[in-house]
């Protein structure tokens, strides 16, 4: 997925083959250039991450590769200045597991009590994107533009009830990985789209060029960004029907 946001849009490229190309927002900073690509290899292993701690800004791809059994995804969010995986260890994951739990008992009033002890910096976290849902032994790939800061990789699928990033035996997540984002700049070029497509509340999914078999770079564009009770907003993921269905 290719995302770019401002003041007045956000939009975001998907690739075919399970190719996800997105990017971050603002003006480029000048800034040192860094040597290279940015390719960062990630890897899914069981409820973990693999993952380098320190990368430099740029368009970034992230591969993905899942080795678990069972699907994943690796969203990027960019954290509040100040904030780290403690605090969202702390503040943010216990917040969200009780919250499920109550909705899947059917106590929505309740539920929504609890999630009302959300920190309020958790407001100001920005999902830049990132590799969607991606089955057991499969990989995807997603490019972001980053702004330099702190920012965490993570997976919130739910199994048996348990969001994968949270650890129901401890304080220490399960899919989580923290990295930071330098200020040297990375040479490598922004994806160019040959199809887009436009997600909207009101019109749903709209597809602008025809889909063909290989490799496609796919422009998605957000008209708007409603935010859902699970507190993130539109998103966009490439699945493979299996034959008949």
């Amino acid at each position: 997925m290719y995302a770019r946001a401002n003041s007045s849009d956000r939009r975001a490229i998907v690739a075919g083959a399970l190719l996800m190309l997105a990017c971050g927002s603002g003006e480029r900073p000048p800034a040192a250039r860094a040597a290279g690509v940015g390719t960062v290899n990630v890897v899914a292993r069981g409820l973990t991450f693999e993952a380098p701690d320190t990368i430099p800004a740029g368009w970034t791809t992230f591969r993905f590769d899942n080795q678990a059994s069972m699907i994943h995804f690796a969203v990027v969010e960019r954290l509040p200045p100040g904030i780290s995986v403690r605090e969202q260890q702390e503040q943010v994951a216990p917040v969200f597991q009780e919250g499920l739990r109550l909705l899947t008992a059917g106590q929505v009033d309740s539920a929504m009590a609890a999630f009302g002890a959300l920190p309020e910096w958790f407001g100001k976290v920005v999902f830049m994107g990132g590799p969607g849902l991606t089955a057991g032994g499969h990989a995807s790939e997603t490019t972001v533009y980053l702004e330099p800061g702190t920012y965490m990789l993570e997976c919130y699928v739910k199994t048996g009830g348990v969001f994968h990033s949270f650890n129901p035996n401890g304080p220490a997540y399960g899919m989580v990985h923290q990295f930071q984002v330098t200020d040297a700049v990375t040479d490598a070029p922004e994806p160019i789209p040959d199809i887009r497509i436009m997600l909207s509340s009101e019109r749903g999914i709209v597809v602008d060029g025809e889909p063909a078999a290989g490799r496609r770079t796919i422009a998605v564009e957000f008209e708007d960004q409603k935010v859902h009770e699970n507190f993130v907003g539109h998103d966009l993921h490439l699945v493979r029907l299996d034959e008949g269905v």
